[in-house]
Order: C-alpha cells, then sequence, then structure tokens
C-alpha cells in the first residue's frame, strides 16, 4: 500500500501535493495534517490583501503612487513575518504562498527603491538567500521557487516551522527579529 497514492485513487479536493515525503524514507513523523480554520483564515485574509494592494496599484499605474505600492508591498512582507512571530504558519499553504508572493513582488519592485532603501533591502534579501547557510536549498530559493505554485515543497514547511521555533526560543535574537527590523527600516525611509 502507498501513502503517496490517496486511497480509491481519489485525488485531493484542494489539489495541493507536499513534495519531499517519499515512501520509505526515515524521516519520522506523521504527515502534515490540514491547517486549522483560523491559520487558513489568517492565510485567506493575507492573499486577499494582496490581491486588493495589487488592484489599488494597477489603478494609479506607475507615476507617483509607485512608490507608495513599494511601501504596501514591504509592509506587507514585514506584516507575514510578523504573524510568523507568533504562530506557527508552516502548515497553512495561504500563507506559505502569500509571504512567497509579497517576497516575489518586493523583489519586483526594488531597482525603483531609493538608494538608501535598496541597501537596507539588498541587505534583509541576503539574508533571507542565504538562510539556513548549511542547506542546498535556502529560504529564499524556497519562497522565489514556489509562490504561487498548487503545491508546497516539505523543506520549505520545515524552513518556517524552524524561523518561528527559534523566534520562540530566542525573540531578540532571532533571524525573523533581525528581518523585521531591517523591513522596518526600509519601510521608514520610504514617503
Amino acid at each position: 500500500m502507498s501513502f503517496q497514492n490517496p486511497v480509491g485513487g481519489v485525488p485531493d479536493p484542494f489539489g495541493y501535493r507536499v513534495e519531499g515525503a517519499q515512501e520509505g524514507s526515515q524521516q519520522g513523523g506523521s504527515p502534515p495534517e490540514e491547517p486549522p480554520n483560523n491559520q487558513g483564515v489568517i492565510g485567506y485574509l493575507i492573499g486577499a490583501m494582496h490581491k486588493a494592494l495589487d488592484a489599488l496599484v494597477q489603478k494609479f499605474g506607475k507615476g507617483g503612487p509607485e512608490r507608495k505600492g513599494s511601501k504596501q508591498t514591504l509592509g506587507s512582507l514585514k506584516a507575514s513575518l510578523e504573524l510568523l512571530k507568533g504562530n506557527d504558519l508552516s502548515q497553512d499553504i495561504h500563507f506559505l504562498n502569500a509571504l512567497a508572493h509579497s517576497w516575489n513582488k518586493a523583489i519586483e519592485e526594488s531597482p525603483a527603491f531609493d538608494e538608501e532603501v535598496l541597501r537596507l533591502f539588498n541587505l534583509f534579501a541576503k539574508k533571507i538567500l542565504h538562510y539556513p547557510e548549511t542547506k542546498q536549498h535556502t529560504f529564499g530559493y524556497y519562497l522565489t521557487e514556489y509562490a504561487g505554485q498548487r503545491w508546497i515543497p516539505f523543506p520549505y514547511m520545515e524552513l518556517v516551522q524552524k524561523i518561528h521555533r527559534e523566534h520562540a526560543i530566542n525573540p531578540d535574537g532571532s533571524d525573523l527579529t533581525e528581518w523585521t527590523r531591517l523591513l522596518d527600516d526600509a519601510i521608514r525611509l520610504l514617503p
């Protein structure tokens, strides 16, 4: 019997799958459970917020409001990371996709940042792209590669859980706190 295939060949009604769980692997633990409803709501709200922000940016075009869009994009990315400080959202598919979407939108908009904002954002991005240093595929890799996908890689979920747990153990010295401080400093510089 394969645990990879659903019983009776009935596909997952949500169309999601998790990469990394292989038959006969010795990773231990049980497969991830469906996210509790309250976490699903958080992810849904973040996704709705992104859609509303995108609509506003498109409505105002590429003139002066572009900087405002950048401020909203960085604010949305920071808000997602702030949520992760207090909640283990590693099983919330909507949150994981919204976080990746925020990351990619910020990367897209970064060439338009002022010099000092760009310096802070690049420092933030470099830390994300190299976290953790011991892994072949980093947090930044998963944020960039799997945004908007209908499946979530298991290692991405593990990294999000690790980030949350490290913050819970040492909130003042965590990477998550450092990341949100850098984003906060960059946001303050935007008009």
